[in-house]
């Protein structure tokens, strides 16, 4: 027999059968205790959560600019095959220099309330971009006319934007951010960095012609050398006379 069949059989309840309200009335109180403590740190826990997901979709705009600058740099190297002059060295070095981990490192106070993968993604790329930045302070000085291999330089760049373009792709679906393919602005990005590079070129060569050694074919003979392997003016006086007085005789 359930417990419905017996207060049904045994309705009406006689008088002694009352509804103890002191223990109602205490698990009430248990009820509200209880909501009025946890409500705050939930509502606390939603609040904290939002902000992180709103800092994470600045850093993905971040990231993606880190991105396309290091996807550039390392499109301006592969049009010459990695050996670039001293003014696309310039390009890449302006390119670089917007690189640096204080994109994202503005997650680090949020990192309770990422998930166990995110953070993971988060230490290494960030752990990557400190290397980065010190490397920059190592960076190798060109003269104008002057070309320089970055074959090296290339793969560095690329690794790098792959695992940026990771974090990024983590962060867009962690915070429900669209992911914005790149393709387009790297190609663009490319275009116009060696633009800026043969502007620059043509405005230094026309306050600073290049000498005959900086824009002569090497199979070319400078004239100068020419003379320059010539007896002094004094030498060549003698000679003259010398074979004048040798042909007296």
């Amino acid at each position: 027999m359930s417990k419905w069949d017996g207060v049904i059989i045994c309705s009406p309840l006689s008088s002694t059968c009352v509804v103890d309200w002191a223990a109602v009335t205490t698990g009430l109180a248990v009820l509200v205790a209880l909501g009025v403590g946890v409500t705050p740190v939930l509502r606390d826990r939603w609040h904290r959560q939002r902000q992180a997901k709103m800092v994470a979709r600045i850093a993905v705009g971040e990231v993606a600019l880190m991105e396309h600058r290091l996807r550039v740099a390392g499109g301006s190297i592969a049009m010459y095959g990695g050996n670039v002059n001293h003014w696309t060295h310039q390009e890449i070095g302006k390119l670089i220099a917007q690189v640096s981990a204080d994109g994202v490192t503005t997650l680090i106070p949020h990192v309770h309330s990422l998930p166990r993968y995110l953070e993971q993604r988060l230490a290494k790329c960030i752990g990557l971009l400190k290397a980065f930045e010190r490397s920059l302070t190592k960076g190798e000085k060109t003269r104008p006319y002057e070309t320089v291999r970055m074959h090296v330089e290339h793969n560095y760049y690329i690794g790098l934007a792959d695992s940026l373009k990771e974090l990024r792709q983590d962060l867009c679906k962690w915070s429900k951010e669209d992911f914005e393919d790149l393709t387009s602005a790297i190609e663009t990005g490319v275009t116009d960095a060696n633009l800026r590079a043969v502007d620059e070129m043509a405005r230094y060569q026309s306050a600073n012609p290049p000498s005959w050694n900086q824009r002569a074919d090497p199979t070319e003979v400078d004239p100068k050398s020419v003379t320059s392997h010539q007896p002094p003016l004094r030498s060549r006086w003698i000679c003259r006379a010398w074979s004048k007085v040798s042909g007296l005789f």
